[in-house]
């Protein structure tokens, strides 16, 4: 509580260095370091929140925190949006003096080339803040996603090896898998699956949300595709992703050895997932 009060005291004071950012060397560093207090902060605040939650998905106690965590994470983002589209409008020899003449700034001389790359796609200041805004709402697919796959869906109880009643859980499912009886792995990857594929059409909404908002990001800041907005954060071609593919299709022969190496040796006439 004593975190979120000081964010919120950050967040009404991040507009302190608005319009100023190009006057000094070192009033660009006070900013950036400011960014970065309030991103720590926040990263922490968003963690807790996010792990308590994670502890039990159904307490609404956690639901409420991690709920307010991340508005202010949305506020505080929009309120430090001004910042990319501002640095981006200085003349880039500006940025090689301010480099030059002040050795505390050259701290952040790897984000400030980074930045100048992403020249391209980053929108101006009222853009960036609708963006920001935008976030939580955007989220809502992924949100509604967590929510049922960690809190609402529930799986049917199998027999363990030893006979013993036992509730499928995220947690059990990949020791079940590893069991030595074939029928513990069979019953608990169907048990899961089922639950799933009864649930194909919210699942389907939801991921349809996703896509959409992958599109709509992609194509607001002038992307050609969400996959190269996606590889772009990373600075990797899109090439690089197409001759990955290329490899892995051309090589696909090892891994049907593979299968039918295993399939020989656990000596059955059918291999299936579980196996």
């Amino acid at each position: 509580e004593e975190a979120f009060l000081d964010l919120q005291k950050m967040t009404e004071e991040s507009n302190q260095f608005k319009g100023r950012l190009a006057e000094s060397s070192q009033i660009l560093f006070e900013a950036l370091q400011f960014r970065d207090k309030a991103y720590d902060l926040i990263s922490n605040l968003y963690v807790y929140a996010h792990l308590k939650m994670d502890q039990d998905t159904a307490n609404a106690k956690y639901q409420g925190l991690y709920s307010r965590a991340g508005s202010l994470a949305t506020k505080l983002m929009s309120a430090l949006s001004y910042y990319d589209p501002e640095i981006l409008a200085m003349d880039e020899s500006v940025l090689k003096q301010f480099l030059e003449e002040n050795q505390d700034i050259q701290l952040y001389s790897h984000l400030l080339e980074e930045l100048n790359l992403s020249r391209p796609y980053i929108l101006s200041e009222k853009e960036e803040a609708l963006l920001a805004n935008a976030g939580e709402v955007l989220g809502s697919s992924s949100n509604t996603f967590n929510t049922l796959n960690n809190a609402d869906m529930k799986f049917p109880t199998i027999k363990n090896e030893d006979g013993e009643e036992i509730e499928i859980t995220h947690g059990r499912y990949g020791k079940l898998l590893e069991s030595n009886d074939p029928r513990v792995r069979r019953e608990a990857f169907l048990g899961v699956y089922s639950v799933y594929e009864g649930l194909k059409n919210t699942l389907a909404s939801t991921l349809n949300g996703q896509i959409k908002k992958s599109n709509f990001y992609a194509s607001t800041r002038g992307y050609k595709s969400a996959r190269e907005a996606a590889l772009s954060n990373n600075h990797i071609p899109e090439t690089v992703y197409d001759s990955l593919l290329k490899s892995v299709n051309e090589n696909a022969n090892l891994l049907h050895r593979y299968v039918k190496l295993r399939k020989e040796l656990l000596g059955l006439d059918e291999l299936h997932m579980y196996d």
